[in-house]
């Protein structure tokens, strides 16, 4: 039940306003108090938060965990591709054989960058356009696996060092007419650490 209030003339209605409004005064300074302690609590909670992390932590987000992908997972996945298409034109690559195909491809994207060796320069179109189209010529007629083969103009060393990595038996010559890809060519012939691969240059 509401409580009554009587106000009698003698009361004066000036003074019973004044009196209301101190009231009011005093409810809305105790309001005030009230919400200035909850700002400062809400200022001291990260300063203590902060305390119980690291340099490092502080300012980061901990609501999601993003896994970075390393340089090697996204490079190894074209060539992860490049046996399973091998595969479905006959010709296998195991591990160890798709290892050094992205070996000879981080070469070929390492000399590019002072040699003119080639304009496709990406793991996944060499994966594709270099190593993919070589192996293709496997398909092409039955291999006895001791062939010799002859690549002119071998450029970037395809296909000749495709194949040859493809059917170690085969033995190899890359002919090239440009000192420097004839380098570039010995020098992963010498890393892949390939035999029977002999490298040639004449003149154009």
């Amino acid at each position: 039940m509401a409580e009554r209030v009587a106000v009698c003339p003698r009361h004066g209605v000036a003074h019973a306003d004044r009196h209301g409004r101190g009231g009011e005064r005093r409810v809305l300074d105790v309001h005030r108090a009230r919400g200035g302690e909850r700002n400062e609590r809400q200022r001291e909670q990260p300063a203590r938060d902060d305390k119980g992390r690291g340099p490092s932590d502080r300012g980061a987000s901990h609501g999601h965990t993003l896994r970075p992908v390393s340089p090697s997972e996204s490079a190894d996945a074209p060539f992860a591709a490049l046996a399973r298409d091998a595969e479905r034109i006959g010709v296998h690559l195991d591990a160890a054989t798709v290892a050094l195909c992205v070996r000879f491809a981080d070469l070929l994207i390492e000399r590019n960058t002072t040699t003119n060796l080639t304009a496709i320069t990406t793991p996944l179109d060499i994966a594709r356009k270099h190593f993919l189209d070589s192996l293709t010529a496997l398909a092409a007629r039955k291999w006895t696996g001791r062939e010799r083969v002859l690549d002119v103009g071998s450029g970037a060393g395809f296909p000749g060092l495709a194949l040859r990595l493809a059917i170690p038996g085969l033995r190899v010559t890359l002919v090239e007419s440009v000192g420097k890809k004839t380098r570039f060519l010995e020098e992963v012939t010498s890393a892949l650490g390939l035999d029977g691969v002999g490298v040639d240059i004449v003149d154009a």
